[in-house]
């Protein structure tokens, strides 16, 4: 039996629980599973391969003890699924983690500590404590991840396969001392199909309250995380120093920055928010964009890989990318002709780009998305996982 432990895998909620979903439903294909979850799938629930625990802290610890974004909820969360993931790994000769919760990073060590011989193997969709190294302005929470970092890149090393989604995200995981031949690239993707209804993205922006005109205007779309880790002050600063009335951006999710762009938006007219919405209504909401809109602030290369983008990709909306030249999605636009990619210095450039922004340049990168789409498609990827997960 193969014993899998991940926080989120539920495709409906989160971009990481469709990620999950898909990886453990191939999984079930060839192996009885034992799943450690906080979320209850619908769809893996039916699985009869698949046996789930489900692990929960007391609602009213959710909602009473939301210090610092409920950090006290992530690590009861993180510990009990440590511990249950202790528990049930005897006898079980293949274990898959993820990064969430964050201590699950520590398992191997663990497992040696109780003298319990299997193989662990991680698929690293973020990388702490260094994300938070990397965002924090405290001097003692910069302190105590350095310390415990030790920690987790011993524990990293101790692992069997690691699956990582970013290039960039290799090198930093080879910087840990990983051997390279324990590490696997193997890109996020989306499988969504792609039916483009101009009535239907009339019809949702118009619900929106945003009065569109198909043939003038061009919607800029940023659909997903308004948190620390996005640049998003840089790209309002590049909006307000932008004339071009013919273009619309629009802002949907929830996160720290969403009151930067409720204020800029009684500033600009062009500038919309709406409130995030669940990820099984993407379909509607990114029929509704021209352009996605993909930024990463430049403290986070390597550390995670902005999965909006093989979404937006699948319903053909190139990228425009604003993050380090370095970074996965940078060099995956670059490479493929995917959209347009700039730094964060490169500011000007990009309020030229958008001045001069022409439905003909965005049907030129579409046409080179949709003759390129198993680019971004869960085959590759899967086959990867498949194939090492011994």
């Amino acid at each position: 039996m193969l014993l899998i432990v991940a926080q989120l895998t539920d495709s409906n909620n989160t971009s990481t629980g469709y990620y999950w979903e898909k990886i453990i439903e191939t999984l079930s294909e060839k192996n009885e599973i034992l799943l450690i979850t906080e979320e209850n799938s619908p769809k893996l629930l039916n699985n009869t391969k698949i046996q789930i625990l489900q692990v929960n802290i007391p609602k009213f610890l959710k909602n009473n003890f939301k210090f610092k974004n409920g950090y006290l909820s992530k690590v009861i969360m993180s510990f009990k699924m440590l511990f249950f993931s202790i528990i049930n790994s005897r006898n079980k000769e293949n274990i898959l983690v993820g990064t969430n919760p964050f201590l699950i990073v520590l398992l191997p060590i663990f497992l040696n500590i109780f003298f319990i011989k299997t193989k662990v193997s991680i698929i690293v969709f973020d990388l702490f404590p260094e994300n938070l190294i990397s965002t924090t302005n405290s001097f003692l929470v910069k302190y105590f991840c350095k310390l415990i970092k030790i920690a987790f890149d011993f524990s990293y090393r101790k692992f069997h396969k690691v699956f990582s989604i970013g290039s960039d995200m290799t090198k930093i995981l080879e910087q840990k001392k990983i051997d390279s031949k324990k590490i696997f690239y193997s890109p996020n993707w989306c499988d969504d199909v792609y039916d483009f209804n101009p009535n239907a993205k009339k019809d949702y922006l118009s619900s929106l309250g945003i009065d569109h005109i198909s043939s003038s205007k061009i919607v800029i779309l940023y659909f997903g995380n308004l948190g620390y880790f996005q640049n998003i002050e840089l790209f309002l600063e590049i909006i307000s120093g932008t004339n071009n009335k013919d273009l619309i951006f629009l802002f949907v999710g929830n996160g720290i920055k969403k009151d930067s762009i409720i204020e800029a938006s009684k500033l600009d007219k062009r500038i919309y928010y709406r409130e995030g919405e669940s990820l099984s209504n993407r379909s509607k909401i990114l029929l509704g964009g021209d352009i996605s809109l993909v930024t990463l602030s430049d403290e986070m290369l390597g550390l995670a890989v902005p999965s909006k983008s093989y979404f937006s990709l699948a319903y053909g909306m190139p990228l425009l990318a604003i993050m380090n030249k370095d970074s996965e999605i940078y060099s995956f636009v670059k490479r493929n002709d995917f959209g347009w990619s700039y730094s964060s210095y490169e500011k000007e450039m990009v309020m030229n780009f958008l001045e001069n922004l022409s439905f003909d340049d965005i049907k030129t990168k579409k046409e080179k998305i949709l003759n390129k789409e198993k680019k971004f498609r869960s085959t590759k990827t899967l086959s990867v996982i498949l194939e090492n997960l011994s």
